[in-house]
């Protein structure tokens, strides 16, 4: 998954809860990887 945040998040707890939320969608519950690729 690859996503943007703003300045007024920190990258790392966006990309935790963004996997947490994805996992936890999927009934598998996968392994999910997430790129910031831009902060702005």
């Amino acid at each position: 998954m690859e996503l943007a945040t703003g300045t007024d998040h920190r990258a790392v707890d966006v990309a935790r809860r963004v996997r947490a939320a994805v996992r936890d969608a999927l009934a598998d519950r996968p392994t999910v990887a997430v790129a910031i690729t831009a902060v702005g």
